[in-house]
């Protein structure tokens, strides 16, 4: 009777079976109890053995044991499934048989793996070489070049005579030369950068400069350092004489080679010079003006001018004679609430071996108590510190004062207007030049030293004009920090 996929087998298939060898295939174990297995809700009888105990040695029993273990797994995995896997079983399906995985690589196909991996490291090794040593364009010292193979480097450069340039020696702490050509061989710069890299490579397009190289100087001691001191330079053209205040002094040793014994005097830190910068202040345009009155206070004067001022809302600078102050203090307090500011013009306008008219006539204490005294006198009267912006007397500044007042004073102004009012040209004099006055310009007049009614007088005609035109009226410090000097600016 032929088998039908997925139906158990009937009672005169199993007969048809080939008999196993030996008795233990033939009879079952005696120590061996089986029962029909109980069938699952829903599922349909079957009377397949189910080994519940196994003793002896009866490969069939254990075959048929293992089965039902393997059965019962699928019915609880998958009840559906398990009839399935029973049929399988009984009917030789091997679709269930573990399967073996295929070699990918064999031993053939990895050797030529490798030999292709090992050409293609070659070939890119090779091609590098190439690419690193062909003939490129390069720009050597302003010039265009071709370079190729060993030339390819700044060294190369070099050895192959493409560029010739002097290398530098080895010197003494004095800079004689102590071996020739033992410095650096040359100095260079690749696209603008510097490099002592003589392997370098480069490449199609670089610019190269190569010059001499420069020395080496010998192993060295220094002794304790000392103080360089900075100077004063007077820089520029104008009626503004404003201090850097940024000077620093240097320093310098013995220096000392251990290999030649010789000794030099070497700066080790360069000094920061003070400059004092001349120049005029430029408003852009706008009409700003600062007047300025020298040598008072003085008796009613001041008070006069102040009147003058205070009609024309504008602000000025005095420039007081510090032995002039006793006694005109409420003068000086109302010119500061005003809004006015006051500087010194030295204690008693450089008397003395100033001749009454010249700091630089004085020697350095001289310079230094004439300032530092008038300063205090203005203190003194207002209660507020002096402004540290003065005018020497007569104008006379060099480079001697501008050095021994450093650190007293940030400017000395001179003046861009002259209305020489001292000489008593008369009034209408005093206004016209009062009125010829620009933008950003200072004004030089005085409120003391003798009869200043002309000034007055021309004051008072001056300024309403000017204020008609547009014109204000400020302090030299905020003309300075309203307009301040600009690096290259132009007088």
């Amino acid at each position: 009777m032929p088998r039908v996929e997925g139906q158990r087998p009937s009672a005169a298939q199993r007969q048809q079976r080939p008999v196993r060898r030996g008795a233990a295939a033939s009879q079952p174990s005696q120590s061996m109890r089986v029962q029909a297995a109980q069938p699952q809700q829903g599922q349909p009888s079957q009377q397949i053995p189910v080994v519940q105990n196994m003793r002896g040695n009866d490969p069939s029993a254990y075959s048929r044991a293992k089965y039902q273990r393997t059965k019962e797994g699928a019915q609880k995995a998958s009840p559906t499934n398990a009839s399935t896997y029973q049929a399988a079983r009984y009917l030789g399906n091997n679709n269930y048989a573990p399967k073996q995985k295929a070699d990918f690589f064999t031993r053939g196909s990895l050797i030529a793996v490798a030999v292709v991996v090992v050409l293609a490291i070659v070939g890119i090794f090779a091609f590098n070489n190439w690419m690193g040593s062909k003939p490129v364009e390069v720009t050597l010292n302003g010039d265009q070049v071709t370079i190729s193979g060993a030339e390819r480097s700044v060294g190369g450069l070099l050895d192959n005579n493409v560029v010739s340039v002097t290398p530098g020696n080895y010197v003494a702490v004095d800079g004689s030369t102590i071996r020739q050509g033992e410095g650096t061989r040359c100095t260079a710069k690749v696209n603008g950068n510097d490099t002592d890299d003589m392997g370098m490579h480069l490449n199609g397009g670089d610019k190269i400069e190569i010059s001499n190289g420069t020395d080496i100087t010998e192993p060295y001691t220094d002794s304790e350092p000392q103080t360089l001191p900075h100077k004063t330079e007077l820089k520029g053209v104008g009626a503004v004489h404003l201090y850097s205040n940024n000077a620093q002094d240097g320093e310098q040793v013995t220096r000392t080679g251990k290999e030649s014994g010789i000794t030099a005097t070497v700066t080790t830190k360069e000094p920061v010079d003070n400059i004092v910068q001349y120049y005029n202040v430029n408003s852009n345009g706008d009409k700003v003006i600062a007047l300025t009155f020298d040598d008072g206070p003085w008796d009613k004067q001041t008070d006069e001018i102040l009147d003058i001022l205070e009609q024309n809302d504008a602000k000025a600078t005095f420039f007081t004679v510090g032995q002039c102050i006793s006694g005109h203090e409420k003068e000086l307090q109302r010119a500061a609430s005003m809004g006015c500011e006051i500087g010194t013009h030295t204690w008693d306008h450089a008397e003395g071996s100033g001749e009454g008219v010249s700091l630089i006539k004085m020697s350095t204490d001289e310079r230094k108590q004439e300032v530092q005294k008038g300063l205090e006198a203005i203190k003194n009267a207002t209660g507020q510190e002096a402004s540290t912006i003065f005018r020497c007397p007569g104008g006379n500044f060099d480079t001697s004062v501008a050095t021994d007042l450093e650190g007293i004073v940030t400017a000395e102004i001179g003046w861009n207007v002259d209305t020489t009012d001292w000489k008593k040209p008369g009034a209408d004099v005093i206004a016209q030049r009062i009125q010829s006055a620009g933008p950003g310009n200072i004004i030089l007049m005085h409120d003391g030293g003798g009869d200043r009614s002309q000034t007055i007088e021309g004051l008072r005609q001056a300024l309403p004009k000017l204020k008609e035109q547009g014109y204000s009226f400020i302090t030299v410090q905020e003309l300075l920090e309203k307009y301040p000097y600009q690096e290259g600016q132009t007088n």
